[in-house]
């Protein structure tokens, strides 16, 4: 059956090192929405730093290695991914089905509308929580590695941490070695511009080609690190931010068990990174906050967590209800 893609040159989401375009596919008298990811071989931007120099370079593998990990997802029973459309995908183009045709949004764009169904914090743990354990699945992932080198990758997220552990070094060497103790695969990018939900609540989960390995202690608080920039930033109220970190992290602990200590460290990290360089951080967030403000909120919370020594998520969310508007 011979079918047909046409590509639009209207461009739906523009990624750090790939664009995502519009595109209909023409099969059988049928047409179907699709959207197809295309890489650049050579990527440039002007918010890269030498951090993310081995990404630059790696932009072409990472890209595969996405596509990779997609088609090993394809038929997961818990794991949601777009549709791939293997015919079409071929060097660094991937054709997938358009989750907004199939009536998911993109979890960043419900965020920051306060629209997001009430069963996405427990979706979204089981989700996360599935799809760690699928990359640790060794019948799944057979021959799967990663691109970009761990160390590299980790110093990229620790960064800000690291300079503000300056004088504490030993405390973020310490954060370093937890999060590079697994040789296992870890999911680093599961944050809500990488998820798509539905009206259900169900939770779609793309773009994996920045797997590296790692803790996978390091899953929940990257997730829900952006919950508490919408917090800090005035989207999300406190009292529903609280019931969502909660309903997520009980979820996701049933599942693989939480250390709270190192949950509560990682979310810091992940904080500050995001919030604190305002690094690919989505300005619809700070809706009621000014960015300076919602800067040092970060901050505070980063020195509760390591100068007050916070180690359990009731001392989190406290020190998260103190740094909100």
């Amino acid at each position: 059956m011979k079918s047909k893609l046409k590509i639009s040159d209207v461009q739906k989401d523009g990624g750090v090192v790939s664009d995502v375009v519009e595109a209909q596919l023409e099969q059988g008298g049928e047409t179907q929405d699709v959207v197809v990811k295309r890489t650049r071989k050579n990527v440039e931007a002007p918010h890269f730093s030498y951090a993310d120099t081995a990404l630059r370079k790696a932009a072409a593998r990472t890209h595969l290695l996405d596509r990779t990990i997609l088609d090993r997802l394809q038929n997961h029973p818990t794991v949601l991914v777009p549709r791939l459309h293997s015919a079409h995908s071929r060097g660094l183009q991937t054709v997938m089905t358009d989750f907004n045709s199939q009536g998911f949004r993109l979890m960043q764009d419900m965020l920051v509308t306060n629209q997001l169904p009430p069963k996405t914090a427990v979706n979204a743990a089981r989700t996360l929580a599935a799809l760690q354990l699928a990359l640790r699945d060794k019948s799944i992932m057979a021959k799967v590695k990663p691109i970009e080198n761990s160390v590299t990758q980790i110093r990229e997220r620790l960064a800000e941490a690291h300079i503000l552990l300056y004088g504490h070094l030993e405390v973020y060497r310490e954060l370093e070695a937890k999060l590079l103790s697994e040789k296992g695969l870890l999911y680093t990018d599961g944050h809500p511009k990488n998820m798509a939900v539905n009206d259900k609540g169900d939770v779609m989960v793309f773009d994996f080609g920045r797997v590296i390995t790692g803790s996978e202690q390091y899953v929940p608080a990257n997730f829900l690190a952006h919950i508490g920039l919408a917090c800090i930033g005035g989207v999300m109220p406190y009292d529903v931010a609280q019931n969502f970190i909660t309903d997520f992290y009980v979820t996701f602990n049933g599942i693989i068990p939480i250390e709270e200590k190192w949950f509560v460290r990682f979310f810091a990290a992940e904080l500050v990174h995001r919030g604190l360089a305002m690094r690919w951080v989505d300005p619809r967030l700070f809706k009621s906050a000014r960015e300076s403000s919602a800067k040092l909120a970060v901050y505070s919370v980063f020195l509760d967590v390591f100068d007050r020594d916070y180690t359990t998520l009731n001392q989190l969310l406290g020190s998260l209800k103190n740094n909100s508007k």
